[in-house]
C-alpha cells in the first residue's frame, strides 16, 4: 500500500473483559505421534522461492489504478508501476529497483515487517512476547504506513503494548492492509503447522490491526504453512479456509468466491464484478482501493480461477484492480511455496535472485523502512537462511525434530472454530431484524438502526439516544441454544457520546454485567464479555445510560464465539504493597474495596508473589473503574524488566467498577513474580484498582 495508508470463571459467573488480550490457541488434545516429513533442502527450496514471489508481486501487480480489471496485455513478469519498466503505468517515485545500483530492491511495506519479523524471532525465539516486539520496534525505529505506522508512534509516544498497539480504540488504521500483507509470511516458519502458524501470525499482526484484518492475517499465515505439504494451492486454500470463522464477513467472502468460481469457472472477470459489488466499506477508511475484504476476495478468486498454474494465478493477481501488487505478492508467494524455485519463472528468479546474488536494500528514502541499527543490505539467500533458522528452532519448539538432511514435523489438523450464529449481528438486514428494544422514552423514536455513514463496517449499524428524561434505553436480542457452564465472549464495537455510557452487556442467570465505552463519539472501542452460560439463554446487546444531557451510543460488528476456561487466580489491589496509593471502600469491588490516588499524587502497587507453575504466557486482567474525562496511565513493570505502559480508558462513573478490565499478554516464570503497576502523575488521570487477576491465554473452542 503506497498510501493514506484479558481462581474462577464458576458456573454462573459473569467476566467481562474490556480489551482481549491476543487470542492463544486452546489445547487440541494430546500431541500426534505421527510427523510429517519434509527435507532441509527442500523446505529451503520453498521458502526461498515464497521469497522471491513477495518480492516479485510487487513488482508485477498495478496497485491502485482502478477498481476494474485492467486488459490482459497490461501483465508482464517485473513490469508493474513499481518496477520502472511498465508500457503502461510510469511512477519513478515508487520505483523499487535501483538498476544504478546493480538491480537492489528496495524495501516496500508488502515485505519490509515480514522481514523484520524475522529478526525479531532470531533475538527472542519462537516463544517471545508482546514485550519483546515492543522493544524491538522502539530499538529499530519501524517506518511504516497506515496501521503499522500508528502502532509505531503509539509505542513511541505512549509506550503501548501490542494488540492495544492495533485495535480501533487506538489506530486510526486498524482496518487497512498491514496486518495482513506484512506478517503472512510468518507461515513459512511454521511448515506443515497451521495452527502454530495462525498463532504466531495474530501475536504480530495485531501489532497494526484489528477485526476483520486480524482473521485475514491468521488465514494467510495458516495458507502458507499449509501449502509445503501440498501440491495444489486450491487444496491449501479450502484447508486454510476451515480457520474462517463461520460468524465472520472474511468467511462470508470466501464463500461467495467460491460460488462465483462454481457458477463461472472460465470468466475471472465477471466474477471480480460481481465481488465489487458484494463488498463492505470499513468506518475510517481513505482510500476505498485498500479496502480488506474486496482484495482478499481477489486474492483467492486469483487461486481459484488461476487452476494451480503460476502465471495465471499471478496474472489474475496482478491485473485485478484494487491494491493489486500486495494481492499478487500474497499469491505468488503462495505459489513459490507450491512450485519451489524450479517452478518460478525465469524472469521472476532473473530480476530478484539474480543467481544468489541478489539483494534487498532498507530503503530510508521510503517510508516503510527499519530506521535505526538494522542492514542496509541483505542478499535474498541470507533472508531465506534467517526463515530457516528461525523455522528449525520453532519446529523443535513444538515438538518435532530437526536432522541433519529433514524435519520431522508434528502433525497440526486445522480445527474450526466454535462460534454462534447471531441474527443480524452487523445489522446489515437494513433493519433491526433479530433484535428487541426497551426504552425511557418511545423505543420506536429511540432505539433504530441507521446508515449514515457510520457503520464499524458495511451500511448499517444499530443505535439509542437519551437524554435527562428519557434516561436509557437498550437494544438486545436473546441469545438461546446455550450450554450450561460453557465460557463464551461476546465482542461488539461501540460509540458513546461523551454525556452517554454505553454498555456493551449479558444478562444471564440473574446477572449483568458490562463494559462501557464513554467519551467516543464517532470513534469505534472494542469491548468484549466473557461468561459462563447459567442456563440455555442469555440476553445480550447495548445499553445506553445518560450522564447528563442528551446524546447517543451505537453498536456494531456484534459476535459471539466459545472460550476455554482457564483457572484464574485473582490478586487484590488493596492486599498489595503500596507506596503512595490509599485504599478505600466500594460496593462494587470484589472484596468492597480497592486501591488509588489522588489524580496529582505518584505512586505504586506492588504484587509480590504471583505464583506460576511454568515459564510461558499468560494473561494479567487488571479490573478498575476510571471516572476522569481522559484516557488513564499507569506503567507496568513485570519481574524488574523494561517498564511498559497500560492505558486505561474512562468506564463511565468512579466508584463503579462493573468488572471493567483490561487484559495484558505477558510472559511470566514458574514459581514467584513480581508486577508493579506505577503512577508517575497527573497526566496519568484519575484510576482506581480493584484486583488483578492471572490466568494463562484464552484460547478459543474448536469444533472436533
Amino acid at each position: 500500500m503506497k498510501s493514506h495508508r484479558k481462581t474462577m470463571l464458576g458456573a454462573g459467573a459473569l467476566l467481562v473483559v474490556l480489551a482481549a488480550a491476543a487470542i492463544g490457541v486452546a489445547s487440541r488434545g494430546e500431541p500426534s505421534p505421527e510427523r510429517l516429513t519434509l527435507s532441509r533442502e527442500s523446505y529451503y527450496d520453498k521458502t526461498l522461492a515464497a521469497i522471491v514471489g513477495q518480492v516479485g508481486g510487487v513488482l508485477t501487480g498495478y496497485e491502485f489504478i482502478s477498481e476494474e480489471p485492467l486488459p490482459d496485455d497490461w501483465f508482464g513478469w517485473i513490469k508493474g508501476p513499481y518496477s520502472g519498466q511498465s508500457d503502461y503505468r510510469d511512477e519513478p517515485w515508487n520505483d523499487r529497483i535501483y538498476e544504478d545500483r546493480g538491480g537492489i530492491i528496495g524495501s516496500d511495506d508488502d515485505y519490509h515487517i515480514d522481514f523484520f519479523n524475522q529478526h525479531i524471532l532470531d533475538v527472542h525465539g519462537p516463544d517471545l512476547s508482546a514485550a519483546d516486539i515492543l522493544a524491538e520496534w522502539l530499538e529499530h525505529d519501524v517506518s511504516d504506513w497506515g496501521g503499522g505506522g500508528a502502532a509505531m508512534e503509539a509505542m513511541r509516544t505512549m509506550n503501548m503494548l501490542p494488540p492495544f498497539t492495533g485495535r480501533s480504540e487506538w489506530n486510526p488504521f486498524h482496518w487497512a492492509t498491514e496486518s495482513y500483507i506484512e506478517n503472512d509470511t510468518l507461515g513459512l516458519v511454521a511448515p506443515g503447522m497451521p495452527m502454530t502458524a495462525y498463532e504466531l501470525t495474530e501475536r504480530f499482526a495485531s501489532v497494526s490491526g484489528d477485526s476483520d484484518p486480524l482473521i485475514w492475517a491468521r488465514f494467510q499465515g495458516a495458507l502458507y504453512a499449509l501449502a509445503y505439504f501440498e501440491t495444489d494451492a486450491r487444496v491449501a486454500l479450502e484447508q486454510a479456509a476451515e480457520l474462517l470463522p463461520r460468524n465472520s464477513w472474511p468467511y462470508e467472502i470466501y464463500a461467495k468466491v467460491v460460488e462465483l468460481h462454481a457458477a463461472n469457472p472460465d470468466d475471472w472477470r465477471w466474477a471480480q464484478g460481481e465481488l465489487r459489488e458484494y463488498k463492505r466499506l470499513v468506518y475510517g477508511w481513505d482510500n476505498i482501493q485498500v479496502i480488506p475484504d474486496i482484495n482478499n476476495a481477489l486474492g483467492i478468486l486469483a487461486i481459484l480461477y488461476g487452476g494451480n498454474d503460476y502465471t495465471e494465478s499471478a496474472k489474475i493477481a496482478s491485473l485485478a484492480g484494487y491494491d493489486a501488487d500486495c494481492t499478487a505478492s500474497f499469491v505468488m508467494g503462495l505459489m513459490g511455496i507450491i512450485k519451489g524455485m524450479e517452478g518460478t519463472p525465469a524472469e521472476v528468479k532473473d530480476a530478484i535472485y539474480q543467481d544468489g546474488q541478489g539483494r534487498y536494500f532498507n530503503d530510508k528514502s521510503f517510508t516503510p523502512h527499519i530506521r535505526n541499527d538494522y542492514p542496509e543490505l541483505q542478499t535474498f539467500v541470507e533472508i531465506a537462511e534467517l526463515y530457516q533458522r528461525n523455522a528449525e528452532r520453532m519446529i523443535v519448539h513444538k515438538g518435532g525434530v530437526v536432522e541433519e538432511t529433514q524435519y520431522r514435523i508434528p502433525v497440526e489438523a486445522v480445527r474450526r472454530q466454535a462460534v454462534l450464529t447471531l441474527a443480524n449481528g452487523g445489522f446489515e438486514a437494513a433493519d433491526l431484524q433479530g433484535w428487541q428494544t426497551a426504552h425511557d422514552g418511545d423505543p420506536a423514536v429511540n432505539v433504530y438502526a441507521q446508515d449514515n455513514g457510520t457503520a464499524f463496517s458495511g451500511d448499517w449499524n444499530g443505535r439509542v439516544d437519551v437524554d435527562d428524561v428519557a434516561a436509557e434505553g437498550r437494544l438486545y436480542q436473546r441469545l438461546t441454544g446455550l450450554k450450561k457452564g460453557q465460557a463464551y465472549r461476546l465482542q461488539a464495537y461501540l460509540t458513546a457520546d461523551a454525556n452517554v455510557e454505553g454498555r456493551l452487556f449479558v444478562q444471564a442467570g440473574g446477572q449483568e454485567r458490562y463494559a462501557s465505552v464513554v467519551n467516543r463519539t464517532g470513534r469505534y472501542a472494542s469491548r468484549t464479555v466473557d461468561f459462563v452460560a447459567a442456563g440455555k439463554e442469555a440476553e445480550i446487546g447495548l445499553h445506553a445510560v445518560t450522564l447528563g444531557g442528551s446524546g447517543s451510543a451505537t453498536i456494531d460488528h456484534v459476535t459471539v464465539e466459545l472460550i476455554g476456561q482457564p483457572r484464574r487466580t485473582v490478586y487484590e489491589a488493596e492486599a498489595a504493597e503500596q507506596d503512595g496509593a490509599v485504599t478505600a471502600e466500594a460496593e462494587t469491588a470484589s472484596s468492597g474495596r480497592y486501591a488509588t490516588w489522588d489524580e496529582t499524587d505518584e505512586g505504586r502497587i506492588v504484587f509480590k508473589d504471583i505464583d506460576v507453575k511454568r515459564n510461558g504466557h499468560y494473561l494479567v486482567a487488571i479490573t478498575y473503574a476510571q471516572g476522569s474525562s481522559s484516557a488513564a496511565r499507569l506503567d507496568v513493570t513485570i519481574n524488574g524488566a523494561a517498564p511498559f505502559a497500560a492505558w486505561f480508558p474512562q468506564t463511565g462513573l468512579p466508584d463503579v467498577f462493573a468488572a471493567h478490565r483490561i487484559e495484558l499478554p505477558v510472559q511470566l516464570q514458574a514459581g514467584t513474580n513480581r508486577i508493579e503497576l506505577a503512577k508517575r502523575g497527573a497526566l496519568y488521570g484519575k484510576l482506581q484498582i480493584d484486583a488483578i487477576e492471572v490466568s494463562e491465554p484464552i484460547g478459543p473452542v474448536w469444533e472436533r
